[in-house]
């Protein structure tokens, strides 16, 4: 949550709905767990009260707009939000971690909260692996860096033991731990990404301000199913954009970031259906096997033109595909020409 861009969205009912139906699980749907999501937005100070839009996510909404499409407002874990230049200018980097402290990631929360209550909080600490005595965790085994950069042996001992690791690392950890599970570090989701950048005539001032404030939920659900894409915005600093942008030659991707203030950037986040898996090398390191199935690439295909129609409607004039092998598109009079 410190490195991240502020989004705070709820799960969707239909997909809670989903997960309860094809997995058995009613907890998804329950009041229960809607009062859990309640407590977790108020602790993050979750709200749509940002003052206003960089040039980008103003495009996203106009463009859209301009298409008879539906934009909302993205919820972010931001407070005391002034409308300062200083702070505007600001949330464009929080992505790299806040110097305002306005982005209320766990750093800000929750760790703050269990250190007022007693919790002991181990930073640069690895754990190794999580005991088991008779089919029940008892705590785990971990390695902390000291300041001065030794490494010093950790044992914890616990009634409770919480594996919170993330998608990738919380299965590397129970399988290094000897855990065995048919469904083990198997449905790994990634909602991958793709980026479609334009040209504007006017600046853009894409790194400034929330790097996502609108996104356009048209295609969430293609098909007649509950997958599809989200479009949204990435914060834009000359790095990530670098990144995203298709490389020709150094003369022209040299070309391409010199008119940076005139880019924008939309996301085409995909909700993949079909995923892939998470194992464990010899060294217990975590190794990915993910290749975007058929199905979920055209997901992402449809987004990615709807992006471009999109920054058309907006007034961009050119559309740029991330890759080197796909071709520019030249737009005039708000129309693709290829």
């Amino acid at each position: 949550t410190t490195v991240n861009w502020a989004g705070a969205f709820r799960t969707p009912d239909y997909v809670l709905q989903e997960w309860a139906r094809e997995h058995a699980a009613p907890q998804f749907t329950s009041t229960a767990f809607k009062a859990s999501l309640d407590a977790v937005t108020q602790a993050l100070s979750v709200n749509t009260d940002y003052p206003r839009h960089n040039g980008q996510n103003q495009a996203l909404r106009d463009g859209s707009t301009r298409l008879g499409q539906a934009t909302q407002l993205i919820p972010r874990n931001e407070k005391g939000l002034t409308d300062s230049d200083l702070h505007y200018q600001g949330l464009g980097y929080s992505t790299l971690g806040d110097a305002h402290g306005i982005k209320q990631g766990t750093l800000n929360t929750y760790l703050r909260t269990a250190a007022a209550h007693g919790a002991r909080l181990l930073p640069d600490t690895r754990a190794e692996r999580v005991t088991v005595v008779g089919g029940r965790a008892t705590g785990a085994e971990a390695v902390h860096i000291t300041a001065d950069g030794r490494p010093v042996r950790i044992t914890v001992r616990a009634q409770r033991v919480v594996v919170a690791g993330g998608a990738i690392q919380t299965p590397a950890l129970l399988l290094r731990s000897g855990l065995r599970h048919p469904h083990l570090g198997r449905h790994l989701h990634l909602h991958p990404t793709v980026v479609v950048a334009a040209h504007y005539p006017q600046a853009m001032h894409s790194w400034h301000g929330p790097s996502m404030s609108v996104v356009n939920d048209t295609y969430t659900r293609l098909h007649g199913t509950n997958f599809g894409v989200k479009l949204e915005t990435p914060p834009t600093h000359p790095g990530l954009l670098a990144m995203v942008l298709p490389w020709q030659s150094g003369a022209q991707h040299r070309q391409l970031l010199q008119a940076a203030d005139h880019l924008g950037s939309f996301i085409v986040l995909t909700r993949d259906r079909d995923g892939g898996r998470v194992q464990a090398d010899k060294q217990g390191k975590p190794l990915i096997d993910y290749k975007l199935s058929k199905f979920d690439k055209q997901n992402m295909l449809t987004g990615v033109r709807a992006a471009a129609e999109i920054h058309v409607a907006a007034g961009a004039h050119t559309v740029f595909l991330p890759h080197g092998t796909l071709p520019t598109l030249r737009a005039e009079g708000g129309t693709l020409h290829n």
